[in-house]
């Protein structure tokens, strides 16, 4: 064989096994996106509380209680519990003080890290599938899960891996690393653990979200769910 020809029988197959593995790649995605679509049009006939709770240095400081439910747009919508406010900031937003006072500073770090939570959690499809046609999606197949790790999802340089069942059937974990607006002195990590309904819709039983620099830690943990109207 020349060496022309090796070359060419080489690219040949490098080509063959390329496209394979697109196919390959493409096939674990649509099946993945079809799972979370379908466990997220059965999220929305329940309604439930979720809890969540700041900590600085480990010692919890603010705490908020809601009931949630999806609205007609596919946003979740939270309410307040009823109950007392300390203070204007806290009937806002829901938080109030179970710990030494947070610091304003501190405090509106905390409120950006929580609007960052929210936006990892539940995962957007739309996002996801944007990432695939950008080239920014990978997958991979093992015999307990199936994973898709995601790249730029929300933000420029951050990844989110997407955890699943093998071959899909549910969702079992999220993992993030990302920032809130400037990556290294911001930086977080956010593990998304979940958990299963007894109609087998998987649902998020608990988000920790972690800033290491500023030892800030995230927790909302969601319960209770119903029927939305039973």
């Amino acid at each position: 064989m020349t060496r022309k020809l090796a070359v060419a029988t080489a690219v040949t197959v490098l080509t063959a096994v390329t496209f394979v593995q697109a196919q390959q790649v493409a096939q674990r995605a649509a099946e993945a996106k079809g799972v979370m679509a379908k466990n997220e049009e059965s999220l929305r006939r329940y309604t439930w509380l979720e809890t969540t709770t700041i900590s600085v240095k480990g010692d919890a400081k603010l705490q908020e209680m809601k009931t949630c439910s999806y609205a007609p747009d596919g946003t979740i919508k939270r309410e307040l519990l009823p109950g007392p406010a300390t203070t204007a900031r806290e009937a806002s937003n829901g938080f109030k003080p179970v710990g030494p006072a947070v610091d304003p500073a501190m405090r509106t770090l905390i409120d950006r890290a929580v609007a960052v939570l929210r936006q990892y959690v539940p995962a957007n499809i739309d996002k996801v599938v944007a990432a695939e046609k950008a080239g920014n999606l990978a997958t991979q197949s093992t015999a307990s899960a199936t994973t898709l790790t995601v790249k730029n999802y929300l933000k420029s340089g951050d990844t989110f891996v997407i955890a699943l069942d093998s071959p899909p059937t549910g969702i079992r974990t999220y993992n993030v690393r990302s920032y809130i607006d400037k990556p290294k002195e911001e930086d977080l990590t956010l593990v998304v653990t979940y958990g299963r309904l007894a109609d087998d819709t998987r649902y998020p039983e608990q988000a920790v979200l972690e800033m290491p620099a500023q030892k800030i830690q995230v927790k909302a943990v969601s319960s209770a769910y119903r029927r939305a109207g039973s």
